[in-house]
């Protein structure tokens, strides 16, 4: 075969045979992507026609559709009954292969066919569209396009699908029977995706009635209709379609004489629900009536929608009325004159007014149009409370029309009005502000003017940079901020623009979202048995009490050791609740009246003392013996191996170390004693914890 002559039919077909913007090819039972499975997916659909099973299929990907033209594919089939299914039987013998370029020489001919002259290209053309492939990209948009015109092309034309290797038919089935199907590579693919099988079943019975296109809607415009047909309803059974058009409702032609298919971009926003077809008309107000005709995956013709009415309408509007001029009247009316063509189709005026703006609120001064040859009109009515806006809208026969720029009429007006009453508000807790008001009584009143202080005698900033024209204001406040109010007033505006007195100030409570500064640690003193703790309270305002914690160092949990209003000035705590010996860490923290927490102080480590003063003897006396010396006895404490030492002290003199004993010894007969002297004795117990006992009552002996 020529392949000069396929690339050229190719390219007439690419530039005027298919409508769209470019979507790739989506006809959703045969050309499903799986883009998020690794895999080649084998998507098959059948037809019972004829005596015989008609099979399509086709690959998801196009890297698996070249791969899978060398492998080819096998077909194979089940007869299943009640619960059982009989052995797959292979029926292609070989696998099935797009058939060799030879093969294909025999459509050369055929000038009313070129599906098959587009499958061709796609398989054996040296190149496939109107550039050479360069870059790597340009490679895989070209292999993506051979790819799609070959399962467009098979879709149009059973022929070509079988072709392409992409169809097979079974005539060998039996009426009656229900058969499945499976379709898969007769080799695995080298270094790609793995290849999914395809399965389908049907039943060899007479087919129902073939699905039939469906009209949704017409548009008519000036000289032209669009037609609607839904997407998502018919993409899944039609590749593509034909329109039709008759003039009698009786007699049609095709509008298109290639198939019609739509393609979408959604990255352009052309992601219509709908497929549509404009058609183009010689004159208006002709009725036509148009069918559909779907082409589904085996390039079968549906059977005609039922046909929808449509014609060209006018929608061409006169033109606007211009130099539109106002002037007020001495007995308060106000003239309304105005310029415009006479056109064969101009049916009349319509007048409008608006005390908004001149660009929306205009309601019509006349029930009716003003006749075509009106040239002038006078507002009896004008309001003298508010702006006034007029419009001229000239409309033709067809109700099209076109309006004049607006013309502005005001009346003086310099009285204010009477400021707002009743102003109250209130903030959730997520620090959403609504604001409510009763309206001053003026019909005038344009709206609004909202400002707020956070300070009642400092100067009010406006909330709002237009006057709003409701009763209600709502915004959002940020409560993390220390004032706990803020001050509200509102004024009046009317729509000269007059403003009224200030409304009375609103006060408006926060809800406290800021918990309090923590205090801080600022000495502590160590003693036996007790810590005392100082610490610099915290700085909010609003603090209630402060709470002091201790706990044991590693330990996770804190235990209350006091909690100190605010009210009573204390600063500082002596805490003897503990254990000597000890490391702890202290912290305290602040409590403001919301119930919200300081962070944590900085911790302080404190390492308690040992309690050094330890028990004493029970028991110490002294006597003077017959014999002229100081028998000395004790008793030390139980269960302890403390040490006495015995202190002496002559005649008040200082105290000196008589002995020590261990508590082997329980007395002691002090020898070095003289007549005419006075003595004093002590004692004092040490541990070998290096504790020891305070000193013991000052025995005396005299003479």
């Amino acid at each position: 075969m020529a392949m000069k002559r396929i690339s050229n039919i190719l390219l007439i077909i690419l530039c005027a045979g298919f409508h769209g913007h470019g979507q790739a090819l989506d006809t959703a039972l045969l050309h499903q992507r799986a883009a998020d499975s690794a895999v080649v997916r084998i998507a098959v659909q059948a037809q019972f026609r004829d005596h015989a099973v008609m099979l399509r299929w086709a690959p998801s990907r196009a890297g698996g559709w070249t791969l899978l033209n060398r492998t080819g594919y096998v077909v194979q089939r089940r007869e299943i009954a009640d619960d059982s299914a009989s052995a797959w039987v292979d029926l292609t013998g070989e696998p099935l292969k797009p058939r060799p370029l030879e093969d294909w020489q025999r459509f050369g001919s055929d000038t009313a066919n070129a599906y098959p002259l587009i499958a061709a290209q796609a398989l054996y053309g040296k190149e496939f569209g109107n550039q050479p492939a360069v870059g790597l990209a340009d490679k895989a948009d070209e292999l993506t396009n051979r790819y799609s015109f070959t399962l467009l092309a098979a879709d149009l034309s059973y022929e070509t699908a079988q072709y392409a290797g992409l169809a097979f038919t079974d005539r060998t089935v039996q009426p009656g029977k229900l058969y499945a199907y499976r379709i898969f590579a007769a080799a695995p693919l080298v270094d790609y995706f793995p290849v999914d099988t395809g399965e389908t079943a049907l039943q060899t019975v007479a087919e129902t009635a073939a699905l039939r296109p469906v009209w949704r809607s017409i548009d008519e415009h000036e000289r032209r209709v669009t037609l609607h047909w839904d997407k998502h309803a018919h993409q899944s059974a039609f590749t593509a379609f034909y329109i039709e058009r008759s003039a009698d409702g009786n007699r049609y032609q095709r509008l298109n004489d290639r198939p019609y298919i739509q393609f979408d971009n959604p990255a352009l926003g052309l992601d219509n629900p709908d497929f549509t077809y404009s058609d183009s008309l010689a004159e208006n107000y002709r009725p036509y009536w148009y069918r559909l005709v779907g082409i589904d995956a085996f390039g079968q013709l549906s059977d005609p929608s039922d046909p929808i009415q449509g014609m060209g309408r006018d929608r061409t509007p006169p033109a606007a009325p211009r130099n539109l001029q106002t002037t007020i009247l001495d007995d308060g009316g106000v003239a309304l004159t105005w310029e415009a063509d006479d056109t064969p189709d101009l049916a009349g005026f319509l007048i409008g007014r608006s005390a908004e703006n001149s660009l929306s609120g205009f309601e019509p001064l006349t029930d009716a149009p003003l006749a075509k040859g009106a040239r002038r009109f006078v507002d009896r009515d004008p309001r003298t409370d508010a702006p006034n806006y007029y419009i001229v809208a000239a409309t033709d026969t067809a109700k099209n029309a076109a309006v004049s720029m607006a013309a502005h009429v005001a009346f003086l007006d310099s009285i204010p009005p009477s400021p707002p009453t009743g102003l109250s508000g209130k903030i959730d807790t997520l620090g959403i502000l609504t604001l409510s008001w009763t309206p001053s009584p003026e019909r005038d009143v344009m709206g609004y003017i909202v400002s707020y202080s956070n300070d009642s005698t400092h100067f009010f900033t406006s909330a709002v940079d237009r006057a709003i024209p409701d009763t209600v204001f709502t915004d959002t406040l940020s409560l993390a901020t220390l004032s706990e109010e803020i001050y509200f007033r509102v004024r009046a505006v009317d729509h000269n623009h007059n403003t009224s007195g200030e409304s009375a100030i609103a006060t408006v409570s926060k809800p406290d979202r800021i918990p309090p500064v923590a205090p801080q640690f600022s000495d502590f003193q160590l003693a036996d048995r007790q810590v005392k703790l100082t610490w610099t309270p915290s700085s909010s305002k609003d603090v209630v009490r402060h709470e002091l914690f201790r706990r044991e160092r590693g330990q996770s949990a804190w235990e209350s050791v006091a909690t100190i209003p605010i009210d009573s000035a204390v600063v500082a705590l002596v805490d003897s609740l503990f254990k000597p010996d000890t490391r702890y860490e202290y912290m305290v923290q602040a409590v403001d009246d919301a119930g919200l927490r300081s962070p944590e102080s900085a911790l302080l480590g404190v390492r308690t003392l040992r309690n050094l003063v330890a028990a004493g003897p029970t028991s110490f006396t002294v006597e003077r013996s017959e014999s002229a010396t100081i028998t000395i006895r004790w008793i030390l404490p139980p269960g302890n191996e403390g040490r006495i030492v015995i202190y002496k002290a002559v005649n008040g003199g200082a105290f000196e170390t008589l002995g020590s004993f261990d508590r082997a010894v329980s007395e002691w007969e002090d020898n070095g004693v003289s007549t005419g002297n006075a003595y004093e004795y002590t004692c004092k117990v040490h541990y070998p914890d290096g504790s020891a006992s305070g000193f013991y009552a000052v025995q005396r002996v005299a003479d």
